[in-house]
């Protein structure tokens, strides 16, 4: 091996000096350590999760969210204005509904079933609203134009009316929100003071009006007349 050359300073204040910095330098480490470490460990998380950003591509990604949420937000927007389009209908419907079973037209539907059960005897009548915003009123009108006096009609004819007038009446919006409510239909012997004729019409409009209740309705008959019963009653048991 060669020889080693030694440069020997020409002075110790050098290497004091030298040593001096050293020392310094790692007392500063040592003082450091546990920041240095922790910033070592930050390091390495950020790389690893740097390099798995890099993989899923974030920035892609991100826009993607991005788009998706704008579309979520259209679809609420667009979901809201549909439903405000279905509730307008909805009181739209409401409001048909109710047109079509204001009191006169009760009156032309109790008429209409009369007529063709055969009466000509009697019409009912709806009497325009007074001052006193009285509401709801008929008069008969005879078959010769005049108006009759209720105490004129038959028991049998005041039944038929008052169940026709209930049958119809059902089918109307009664709540103040104008929202259906289920109903429990209760009629307690219908048939008395009916001749045949009056009968089956109250036969066929009874009948109707079970078939046409809604499934949440509840319908209670009560009757002491087998036939009204056989007839009047859904198929089969």
């Amino acid at each position: 091996m060669s020889e080693l050359e030694i440069d020997a300073p020409q002075n110790f204040s050098q290497i004091k000096n030298d040593l001096k910095e050293l020392i310094n330098k790692n007392n500063d480490f040592s003082e450091n350590l546990k920041k240095e470490q922790e910033q070592a460990k930050n390091s390495l998380r950020y790389h690893i999760i740097h390099e798995a950003l890099n993989k899923f591509n974030h920035n892609k990604e991100d826009e993607h969210l991005k788009f998706l949420k704008k579309q979520k937000h259209d679809a609420e927007e667009k979901l809201q204005s549909e439903r405000k389009k279905l509730d307008d209908k909805q009181q739209e419907k409401i409001k048909l509904i109710a047109q079509t079973k204001d009191e006169n037209q009760i009156a032309q539907k109790i008429n209409e079933c009369l007529e063709k059960a055969g009466v000509q005897s009697f019409s009912l009548e709806l009497i325009a609203d007074n001052q006193e915003y009285q509401k709801g009123q008929y008069q008969i009108r005879g078959y010769n134009g005049e108006i009759r006096k209720i105490t004129e009609l038959s028991k049998g004819e005041k039944n038929i009316i008052a169940l026709l007038y209930f049958l119809f009446s059902l089918e109307s919006i009664d709540d103040k929100n104008n929202t259906p409510k289920p109903k429990i239909i209760i009629l307690d012997d219908p048939m008395t003071s009916n001749d045949d004729t009056m009968q089956y019409l109250m036969i066929g409009e009874i009948s109707n009006c079970y078939k046409n209740k809604k499934a949440n309705d509840k319908f209670i008959l009560l009757t002491h007349n087998c036939h009204f019963y056989l007839n009047v009653r859904p198929y089969p048991i």
